[in-house]
């Protein structure tokens, strides 16, 4: 954990923030190579094995199309003789299968362990920065609601890192090599199916990314808000049973959960209407695909086969498809630097009082005699409030 911190933070961490008030400074946005700050140098070798493995993973679905297509073409031209054509092709697909097999283990296997390991270290910090951290920042942070937001935030981190990663980046490389092998086989046809489906999957997955990241920051809050008043209850269980106060707990409980009940209401709504319209225009495109697949035939134009029709057909079908399940893994980064950027916010913060600072007047012998001379104090979070006011006192040793 220190060696990691001490290596990689210089480079990556911005500036710190400090804030002698106790007060946290937001922090709109932060880089997402943050997300890294705590990747030794054997993370460092997943993570490059992990994205050369997705990336030619990513390429092994866009062949097995182009050898469907061709297997197409063959069986058209060779219907007297099938057998030999199936026993190719055959052997063909057991090759790149056995290659993507191969491929999707070292993709998941290097993503997942390499994604533990720095969201382990992301708690660890997290909680070692709480406990850095002076009074005065506690006196201005509901404690109520800190376990809850802590535990969000470690959570949304962890779900930006580690193999979300390799299938963003193994996406990618699909949705690029199927249009390549669809724009190259003909690219009549991959034009008019590339704009019918990429604007209509563009402009929802815009409607339903914006529904998600809306609906999260008003669900985490609201189950802040409620996990504060479960906390608060459960920690002064003896009080609310001494008074009977069960039921006023329950229905304060209950009330902030609403809340969480009327944004998923909303945004179900939202989710279902872009889905169901994103999946309306990909299957209507197989129709749309075939007829003006058919047509380029019949109309003579150069280079179209039936097995070429296929493989446009279902590359750029593919293509589209994979763009639109990217909706899920661009959720988990969005929420996740969202988490990122307040874990940054206190990890920069420099308290008051700091305990990891070695500088400052040591002091060669104590007598233990304190005294305090008209002292006056009043809590950062009501500072016109003096709780002390001229306090005079004196604390003899050895008493």
């Amino acid at each position: 954990m220190e060696e990691s911190k001490k290596d990689l933070q210089e480079p990556l961490l911005q500036p710190k923030i400090q804030d002698n008030g106790g007060q946290e400074v937001e922090i709109e946005s932060v880089s997402f190579w943050k997300f890294f700050q705590f990747a030794t140098g054997y993370d460092k070798f997943l993570m490059f094995v992990g994205t050369v493995s997705s990336t030619l993973n990513g390429f092994a679905i866009p062949m097995f199309i182009l050898l469907f297509g061709d297997m197409t073409s063959d069986i058209a031209t060779n219907m007297d003789d099938l057998m030999p054509v199936a026993r190719k092709y055959a052997e063909r697909f057991l090759e790149v299968g056995g290659i993507a097999f191969v491929l999707s283990y070292i993709t998941m296997s290097t993503w997942m362990v390499t994604g533990e390991r720095q969201a382990t270290k992301f708690r660890i910090a997290y909680f070692k920065t709480l406990l850095r951290q002076d009074i005065s920042w506690y006196d201005k942070t509901n404690l109520s609601e800190l376990s809850t937001k802590v535990a969000n935030d470690t959570f949304a981190i962890q779900g930006a890192l580690g193999e979300k990663i390799g299938t963003f980046i193994y996406t990618i490389a699909l949705t690029i090599g199927s249009f390549v092998v669809a724009f190259l086989e003909g690219w009549q046809l991959a034009a008019a199916l590339a704009a019918v489906n990429i604007l209509a999957v563009l402009i929802i997955g815009a409607l339903y990314i914006w529904g998600v990241q809306g609906a999260s920051v008003k669900n985490n809050k609201a189950y802040e808000y409620a996990g504060g008043y479960a906390e608060q209850a459960l920690a002064c269980v003896r009080t609310v049973r001494s008074l009977n106060g069960e039921e006023k707990e329950i229905k304060q409980y209950s009330s902030a959960l609403e809340n969480v009940k009327k944004v998923a209401i909303k945004f179900g709504v939202v989710a279902g209407y872009s889905l169901g319209f994103m999946f309306f225009i990909l299957i209507g495109s197989y129709g749309f695909g075939f007829w003006y697949g058919a047509k380029l035939i019949e109309d003579g134009v150069e280079g179209y086969t039936s097995g070429k029709i296929v493989t446009i057909f279902f590359s750029t079908t593919l293509g589209t498809f994979m763009l639109a399940q990217m909706t899920p893994v661009i959720k988990s980064f969005a929420l996740g630097k969202k988490a990122l950027a307040r874990f940054v916010n206190i990890y920069e913060r420099v308290p008051t009082i700091d305990i990891e600072n070695p500088s400052g007047k040591v002091l060669n012998s104590v007598y233990g005699e304190v005294k305090f001379n008209n002292v006056q104090f009043s809590y950062p979070s009501r500072p016109n409030q003096e709780v002390l006011h001229g306090l005079n006192i004196t604390f003899e040793a050895n008493q």
